[in-house]
């Protein structure tokens, strides 16, 4: 699946300073009572569409546009924390009196500045069923937020002159749904969607040809088994890590996703899990003469999975990849935030290590793959298809009629070139494509040929 940050809210934390006013706004329609911002002070995010009102210990999240400020979620301060439902979401700190730095917990960097009061142009501040404020709010955070309104080939403005004019008061649910999917359609977004809430989700995601082993995962597995020691995977955590032995001296890893190692998503608590299984398992694989790392049903997840596996796989620290976030113009984006490597717990180094993948690798399993590929890392050679190529954090919106929609707003470069693959994703040293009729045939073509390699 897709990161969060596959799916996670952006939260900030602020500290209490002057108050400031601004107007009284509306929760959502299943919430009685009203928000009254007039004695919050108010931090703005640098990008992501994010504003911050506290007040005293209470911490209040709204999603913002030039013409929007809906309520998101409420918090509490504890020790420079916001907590949500009992989950911390990240660090602040002060920069001066009128910037704060937040660090969510996967290192995502974001700024926010002090703002005095609400925007004049603000006028949508209550949730409504009215289809009119509910493309504007639609619109303008994606013309605001998205990083790929310039690399989509699509006329944004033109898409907007077409179809805004058809939405009126009394444009049905069904008649709006179909124009606003139609918008994400265009984005060629892999992380873009648009969802009623139940019975509709239109993604802007084009499927790769290897859809189909997303499909038989189940079947795909069962064939994998045939391959190890003792003919079965070994599930170290249910469907998301899984383990065996070929020819009883190479390790095999599948990673089905780098997320779902809690219950409630806390990342502190998933790395550690993750860790903890990977550790053991390659600490039991340390006299194993090679790796093959099986990325290619990994629906994605967190980057810090992603780097902690990448850290078992270093002798030294590397710097992998950069990321920032659009910040105001199409062509504006945030500082380049650099991630790197740090050795870290049990390693296997020295060794051939083979890195599968396929077009439905995505989201942080994309972020992996471009770790892996890095030159320095002269073990590790990547062979299979190009991964789907959504590297960007979802950034997650509701809209005033209740609905949701996701897209992308940040973009990754690779550091070994400096390129941005999103949408394009990270072609492997050995291109393969996954063979449907050689499966039909209990073979795989690609696993068959990683072996071939080590064999050399």
């Amino acid at each position: 699946m897709m990161r969060q940050r596959y799916y996670s809210m952006i939260l900030f934390i602020i500290f209490a300073m002057q108050m400031v006013s601004c107007a009284t706004l509306q929760l959502p329609e299943d919430s009685r009572k009203l928000i009254d911002t007039s004695k919050m002070t108010l931090w703005k995010s640098q990008g992501y569409g994010f504003l911050i009102g506290m007040q005293d210990e209470r911490v209040t999240l709204f999603d913002m546009t030039s013409v929007s400020l809906l309520y998101k979620a409420g918090g509490t301060l504890d020790n420079e924390r916001i907590i949500i439902d009992g989950v911390p979401f990240g660090r602040l700190e002060r920069q001066s009196d009128d910037l704060m730095r937040f660090t969510e917990p996967d290192g995502t960097e974001i700024l926010l500045n002090r703002i005095d009061a609400i925007p004049e142009t603000v006028n949508i501040t209550q949730y409504t069923k009215d289809p009119v404020n509910t493309f504007d709010v639609f619109w303008h955070t994606i013309t605001e937020q998205s990083c790929l309104l310039d690399t989509s080939y699509v006329d944004w403005q033109a898409a907007y002159d077409a179809i805004k004019p058809g939405i009126v008061s009394d444009t049905t649910d069904t008649a709006l749904f179909l124009r606003l999917a139609k918008l994400i359609v265009l984005l060629n977004d892999h992380h873009a969607y648009v969802s009623d809430g139940g019975k509709q989700m239109v993604s802007s995601r084009t499927y790769p040809r290897s859809i189909w082993m997303q499909r038989q995962q189940d079947a795909f597995l069962a064939q994998l088994a045939t391959y190890m020691d003792g003919g079965a995977l070994t599930p170290l955590v249910a469907d998301k890590m899984l383990a065996g032995t070929i020819r009883g001296d190479i390790g095999y890893l599948n990673l089905l996703a780098f997320e779902g190692f809690s219950e409630n998503g806390d990342e502190n608590v998933e790395e550690t899990a993750f860790t903890e299984k990977l550790d053991a398992q390659l600490k039991a694989w340390e006299s194993k003469k090679a790796l093959i790392i099986d990325l290619r049903l990994n629906s994605g997840g967190s980057d810090r999975l992603a780097l902690a596996l990448g850290n078992r796989l270093t002798s030294a620290p590397l710097p992998v990849f950069s990321k920032q976030a659009r910040i105001g113009g199409r062509d504006e984006f945030s500082a380049l935030h650099e991630r790197s490597l740090v050795p870290t717990g049990v390693q296997f180094l020295g060794k051939p290590v083979i890195v599968l993948t396929s077009g439905m690798t995505i989201s942080a399993a994309d972020v992996a793959a471009m770790i892996l590929k890095h030159p320095a890392l002269t073990n590790i050679t990547t062979i299979g298809e190009p991964t789907a190529g959504a590297f960007s954090n979802m950034l997650q919106k509701a809209l005033p009629n209740g609905w949701t929609f996701a897209f992308s707003n940040e973009r990754y470069l690779a550091a070994y070139d400096g390129q941005n693959y999103e949408s394009k994703g990270i072609a492997p040293d050995i291109e393969l494509f996954q063979d449907k009729t050689a499966f039909a045939q209990g073979k795989d073509n690609i696993l068959e040929f990683a072996l071939s390699q080590l064999e050399k």
